[in-house]
C-alpha cells in the first residue's frame, strides 16, 4: 500500500517542518491534503514568521495570522501548529537551537513521516533546517519538498499524485497569504504549471515532487 493511500495513515503521524510561513503550502500543499485523506495525524512546526520580509505598512504578526488561516484551510487543527521566531536569513547562526527543537519534537511526537526542505535548496534558512532535520531524524522516513526557484540541480526521486480537489485545497491554503499574493509562485497558473511539469516526469496528470533523504519503511 502507498504511504499516501486512503487509510494508510490511520494511527500514524506526519511531521511538517517549515523554515518560513508558507514553505510547506508552496512545496507540498496538495500532499498535505492527501496525508489528511489517508488518515495521518499531522503536527506542523514553522521556525520563522518572517515579519522582517513583510511589505511596508503591514502589522508584524500578519504572517502568523495568515499561517494559521492556511493551516485551517488545509484541515490542520490550530493546536497542532507551532510557530517560532528564528530570525529570517540567520538560521545558520541558530543551528543548535533548531536542532534541539527538532529533537524535542521528535521525542514528543514520534512521527512516522517527516517532511523538510530539500537538501539541494540554496536558501540558507531552508538548507540549515534540512541539514538539522537529517541529523535529528536518523531513523525516520525523511522527504524533502522542492521550491524550484531555490534549486539549480533538483533531485526529485519521489512523486505524490495530486488530484484536482487536492490542487484546490493547496490553492485555498496559498490564498490565505494575502500579504504575499504579489509573488509569482502564489499565482494559480504558476502552481498548476509546476504540478503538471512534475507530472510529465512521473506519468501523472499532476504531482508534487520530493527528494528522498531517508527511507525507513518496510518495502
Amino acid at each position: 500500500m502507498s504511504l499516501f493511500s486512503k487509510g494508510a495513515g490511520i494511527g500514524r503521524k506526519a511531521l511538517l517542518l517549515s523554515a518560513h510561513t508558507d514553505d510547506c503550502e508552496i512545496g507540498m500543499g496538495g500532499t498535505i491534503a492527501r496525508l489528511i485523506e489517508a488518515g495521518y495525524e499531522i503536527r506542523w512546526l514553522v521556525f520563522c514568521n518572517a515579519w522582517q520580509s513583510l511589505p511596508e505598512g503591514l502589522e508584524k504578526d500578519t504572517l502568523i495570522h495568515e499561517q494559521k488561516a492556511a493551516a485551517k484551510a488545509l484541515g490542520i487543527p490550530q493546536e497542532n501548529l507551532e510557530i517560532f521566531d528564528i530570525p529570517v536569513r540567520l538560521f545558520p547562526q541558530y543551528r543548535q537551537e533548531i536542532l534541539e527543537l527538532l529533537v524535542k519534537e521528535g521525542r514528543a511526537t514520534q512521527p512516522d513521516l517527516v517532511f523538510c526542505p530539500s537538501l539541494q535548496d540554496r536558501h540558507q534558512d531552508h538548507l540549515t533546517l534540512a541539514q538539522e532535520s537529517e541529523r535529528a531524524f536518523k531513523r525516520k522516513t525523511l522527504l524533502g519538498y522542492l521550491l524550484p526557484w531555490n534549486i539549480s540541480h533538483a533531485i526529485h526521486n519521489c512523486h505524490v499524485e495530486i488530484s484536482e480537489s487536492q490542487y484546490d485545497t493547496k490553492m485555498a491554503g496559498l490564498e490565505c497569504y494575502v500579504s504575499q499574493s504579489h509573488r509569482q509562485y502564489f499565482q494559480g497558473d504558476a502552481v498548476r504549471t509546476i504540478l503538471k511539469s512534475n507530472g510529465l516526469t512521473s506519468g501523472m496528470a499532476m504531482s508534487e515532487a520530493f527528494e528522498v533523504i531517508r527511507l525507513n519503511q518496510p518495502l
